[in-house]
């Protein structure tokens, strides 16, 4: 019997060990496993902290006031900005700490949903309601819409942004015309239509405007556009334009016009007129005066030639051609030694 309980003893010894065994391998898998999670909440750990100083770095460079609330608007978090504006520390700003630095009265817009869907913006007061204490029990608030109020500031801001604009540009514009009254030439800038928008010193001292009229009222005293002007081309093209014309007090005037865009964008005429009647005048009296030495030289039975100060021949009557035919071109001192040579 002893014999067969020892034998049975075995088996049932032999049988706690397997499972042991097979316990003892199941443990090892779990603490195998225990190392692999173990690895992988250290590795996650390190990526939350690595993004937690990441979004502190950020929030400690913004200009702003930062900071992070729980859902019942007690607060736990603040950057550094809060703090060094404030003045405050971490355990004063502790949950409720900030409303002591919060004006008990504040107000703040942002926008509401109405029953039709629009987004309209609201102007949100909040009130603080007290106990005999002076402690806060609950905030009383209201909501205005200020839809119409916005509506007006924002006319005002582009009224003021208009008003702006127009004062630069009428700077601008006057700076131009500044430059325009200083100049010699009979300047005046005409619209479209031959209105008289500006007119420099010299032009009004000489036909005694300065805006207003059209352009050949103000020139000629008549009403309808002058036949001989040009002035129109520069607007059907775009290019500047030069042309001549006689005044009916027989000046001559050279005219340039140019295409100018005024501030606003309309086109116009820059006009100047310069007066080269005298400039005419005596190209007519150089022109007649050669023609008188041509004719009384043609006519004389010398020999007649005209040379520059360097030598060359500008000129010879047909006295000279007929005798030194060949030496009628170049410089005149090697030909006379040819013409006038001992042999």
């Amino acid at each position: 019997m002893q014999a067969e309980e020892l034998q049975v003893q075995s088996k049932e010894i032999q049988a706690q060990n397997e499972e042991l065994q097979v316990q003892s391998e199941e443990i090892q898998m779990q603490n195998e496993e225990l190392q692999t999670q173990s690895e992988e909440l250290h590795e996650a750990y390190e990526t939350l902290r690595e993004s937690e100083e990441r979004f502190r770095t950020m929030a400690n460079t913004i200009p702003q006031l930062a900071w992070i609330s729980y859902p019942d608007g007690s607060r736990y978090w603040y950057n550094e900005r809060w703090y060094s504006y404030t003045g405050t520390t971490p355990e004063q700003m502790e949950r409720w700490g900030w409303q002591s630095v919060h004006d008990p009265i504040f107000d703040m817009e942002f926008p509401l949903r109405g029953a039709d869907g629009i987004f309209r913006p609201f102007l949100t007061r909040m009130l603080p309601v007290k106990d005999a204490t002076g402690n806060i029990i609950q905030w009383f608030g209201t909501n205005t819409d200020v839809t119409d109020r916005k509506r007006a500031e924002q006319v005002l801001i582009e009224s003021e942004a208009s008003r702006r604009v127009a004062e630069a540009i009428e700077t601008e514009r006057q700076r131009f015309f500044d430059i325009l009254e200083t100049l010699p030439a009979m300047i005046c800038l005409l619209t479209s239509d031959y209105r008289i928008a500006f007119a420099n010193c010299s032009y009004r001292e000489h036909f005694g405007v300065s805006s207003g009229p059209y352009c050949y009222e103000s020139r000629f005293g008549i009403t309808n556009q002058c036949e001989f002007c040009e002035s129109y081309k520069v607007l059907e093209t775009g290019k500047p334009n030069n042309w001549q014309f006689n005044s009916p007090d027989g000046r001559v005037i050279e005219t340039y016009d140019l295409p100018f865009t005024d501030f606003d964008g309309s086109p116009m005429i820059l006009k100047m007129d310069i007066d080269i009647t005298e400039h005419k005048l005596a190209q007519d009296a150089l022109r007649k005066s050669e023609e008188q030495f041509h004719a009384l030289a043609e006519a004389m039975p010398q020999i007649v030639w005209i040379t520059r100060t360097d030598g060359w021949n500008i000129y010879f009557n047909h006295q000279w051609v007929g005798v030194y035919r060949p030496y009628t071109g170049g410089k005149l001192w090697p030909w006379l030694e040819q013409a006038f040579s001992p042999q």
